[in-house]
């Protein structure tokens, strides 16, 4: 099987997220001096800085599986800290909708940063444990514990760390299934500026 990522060498930052329409979000509102990285098996990637640090942006494509990948391609090609930006469902009314919080489990040290970075730019960010299922859109359920449930984040934090990468996924809370809230669907692909603005934050501290 071969390589997703067409790049010869990446950045030591990088940003991953799902949706193709959000990463272009991305590099339109958050990046300096953009350059496309590759177009590849309906993946695309940016180059670019934010406030002088070089590093990328890469729509992975959706599921556990597909952010494994690109972090273990990526980690390859150079890259060793990683923030994915992505959505999940609420399981509680605790959680509004477009309430941006980190997932349990993540690199301590980028915790760190995010609860810097959220601070300075007066964001609430909480640290919440969230249950990975592939299937989430149709089976909203998780064990007891968990807050909230997404497609992406265990394996993206196990690739990462078994690779000696540090990890940290930045979410946004689209649905909630205790309140039956839903977000528009231009909402997430096209939205998510606070979670965007505190991941390249974090990376640029």
């Amino acid at each position: 099987m071969g390589r997703f990522l067409t790049a010869q060498t990446l950045p030591s930052k990088l940003i991953l997220t799902d949706d193709p329409l959000r990463l272009k979000m991305l590099a339109a509102h958050h990046m300096d001096n953009v350059r496309p990285l590759f177009e590849n098996h309906g993946m695309a990637g940016y180059t670019g800085t934010y406030r002088g640090q070089a590093l990328a942006a890469i729509a992975c494509g959706f599921g556990e599986a597909a952010a494994m990948r690109c972090a273990s391609e990526a980690y390859a090609l150079g890259t060793r800290t990683f923030l994915y930006i992505g959505e999940c469902t609420a399981l509680s009314p605790y959680l509004k909708l477009m309430d941006v919080l980190t997932a349990a489990g993540g690199n301590k040290h980028l915790q760190k940063k995010a609860q810097t970075a959220a601070k300075q730019k007066n964001i609430p960010l909480p640290t919440e444990r969230v249950y990975t299922n592939d299937t989430y859109r149709s089976d909203k359920t998780a064990p007891n514990g968990y807050i909230a449930v997404d497609f992406a984040t265990a394996g993206f934090y196990r690739a990462v760390t078994s690779l000696g990468g540090e990890a940290l996924s930045v979410l946004t809370v689209s649905e909630n299934a205790a309140t039956g809230e839903q977000a528009e669907n231009c909402v997430r692909q096209s939205r998510f500026h606070e979670a965007a603005l505190l991941a390249f934050e974090i990376l640029a501290l």
